[in-house]
């Protein structure tokens, strides 16, 4: 979300291995900031988030089994 907490679309969203932050796959946020990845594979990951404007941003490693979802809170570029 922006500083107005509206969603922001067009954001770079990687999930990066946790090991060595190693590109594991991308996407782009919709028009209402929502991404979607599949793991194949239990792995502990993180996510980046970059869109020109904004600071680059990190979310916390975590760990996710094969096919599991995970959840992501809403994350507040500025």
């Amino acid at each position: 979300t922006d500083n107005n907490n509206k969603p922001l679309q067009s954001v770079t969203v990687s999930l990066l291995q946790a090991k060595d932050r190693s590109l594991e796959k991308a996407a782009v946020t919709a028009a209402n900031g929502g991404f979607e990845f599949t793991s194949k594979k239990e792995s502990s990951f993180l996510f980046s988030y970059s869109q020109v404007w904004f600071e680059d941003k990190y979310e916390q490693m975590f760990t996710v089994n094969e096919r599991e979802n995970y959840t992501v809170k809403n994350v507040a570029m500025q």
